[in-house]
């Protein structure tokens, strides 16, 4: 029996399926305990016969369906999937040798969670790219917060690029959402439900894959837009989430563009803005105005991002009266108060029984401060007071524990 299965929905994939499983055909993980389900979302011919033609050493099972988007091409996946551990991979990732055997190790010394793998942007050159630079500096940047002990992990940190957890988890929370068609956020949303659930998220630094993507500008303007619609199908199901969203800057007067200054959008300006931001554009490539260029491209994706939110949200209008019913801030569910001359060990114990969101810490008579509730968060850790003790509360609490002596 396979110890592992490693979902792959692909649309129109012929051309980049082929790298994917040739790189899962040279894991260090025996073949035999994997097997790899591969979805076509959607009838396609040359995807299916790329496939066939490979002579794969594990087990491989095509599954055709209607096309219907990538949240239902996993869930069928995983329907068909006879391993109790899933990996969702994307078709565009290629898994280095030690990919599958990286995150069996860390469900055998953690089990029934999730584990985040991480991943770099393939690049075919060394030149100066803006956006392919922009890319690997904000991945690197994520998978560096994720490496911390004391990262509080949230919805945001579960992303079906990379990502395992065992079926019955998966199957027990419903799998993915299937309102995503078109829109970007189905495994943020299961993440939501996941988290709620309890299930822990862990982070493998050693489960490497490398994304073959090439950015451009209309790659990352159709993804803004796709987020824009993704995040207002999101505060629809899970409110309680708003306040971390970037939807959350429509609350007051309506979208807002920042930057040197901010601009407070209008229906109007969100329509000329993008038709402006592009004819400047061909000007700052010809000078060579590295910074223009960026905040001009910085600037376009926020529009294409408000454009797919008014766009799910049915209009300007409506976006406007949707999110003045939202929470602004994150509520506190469970909220503890703690004594720290009891010692961070009767303080993990605590944690450690039940899940606490959010903690006001005093020592002895004095009070320290307070660790907020953060919306779709893990419940909070002793790493996570260990750290705010350490940066944040440090002058408090030594003051207050001098003050108690």
């Amino acid at each position: 029996m396979s110890l592992i299965t490693v979902v792959i929905p692909t649309h129109r994939g012929a051309s980049r399926i082929g790298p994917t499983l040739a790189s899962l055909a040279a894991q260090t993980l025996p073949a035999q305990d994997f097997e790899v389900v591969i979805v076509l979302d959607g009838h396609d011919p040359p995807t299916h016969k790329a496939i066939t033609a490979m002579q794969l050493p594990f087990v491989t099972v095509i599954v055709e369906r209607e096309h219907a988007g990538a949240a239902q091409a996993r869930n069928r996946g995983v329907a068909a999937a006879g391993a109790p551990l899933v990996l969702f991979l994307d078709d565009d990732m290629t898994a280095t040798p030690d990919l599958l055997a990286a995150h069996l190790r860390m469900h055998q010394r953690y089990p029934g969670g999730v584990v985040i793998g991480c991943f770099s942007q393939s690049r075919s050159s060394h030149r100066v790219a803006l956006l392919a630079d922009g890319a690997d500096i904000w991945w690197a940047d994520h998978f560096a917060e994720l490496a911390r002990p004391e990262h509080r992990f949230t919805f945001r940190d579960f992303c079906t690029g990379n990502v395992s957890l065992p079926r019955a988890r998966f199957l027990d929370c419903g799998g993915f959402s299937t309102q995503f068609k078109g829109a970007a956020g189905e495994d943020y949303e299961l993440g939501i439900r996941l988290l709620r659930r309890g299930v822990p998220f862990r982070f493998a630094i050693d489960a490497v894959s490398v994304h073959r993507y090439a950015a451009s500008l209309p790659r990352l303007l159709d993804r803004a837009r796709a987020e824009g619609r993704g995040h207002v199908i999101m505060a629809r199901l899970h409110p309680e989430v708003f306040p971390v969203l970037p939807l959350r800057d429509a609350a007051d007067d309506g979208p807002v563009l920042k930057g040197d200054r901010v601009l407070r959008l209008t229906p109007r300006r969100l329509k000329l803005l993008p038709l402006l931001l592009h004819g400047l554009l061909p000007l700052a490539r010809a000078l060579k105005l590295r910074r223009l260029l960026q905040k001009l491209q910085g600037s376009l994706r926020v529009c294409a991002y408000w454009e797919g939110a008014c766009q799910e949200a049915g209009s300007w209008a409506d976006l406007q009266a949707f999110v003045q019913d939202l929470p602004l801030v994150a509520a506190a569910h469970r909220e503890i108060e703690f004594d720290l001359a009891s010692g961070m060990a009767v303080l993990a114990q605590t944690l450690g029984a039940t899940a606490v969101d959010a903690v006001r810490l005093r020592f002895g008579r004095h009070a320290v401060g307070r660790i907020a509730p953060l919306a779709g968060a893990e419940p909070l850790r002793v790493e996570h007071v260990r750290h705010a003790l350490a940066q944040r509360l440090a002058l408090r609490f030594l003051m207050a524990r001098e003050a108690d002596t």
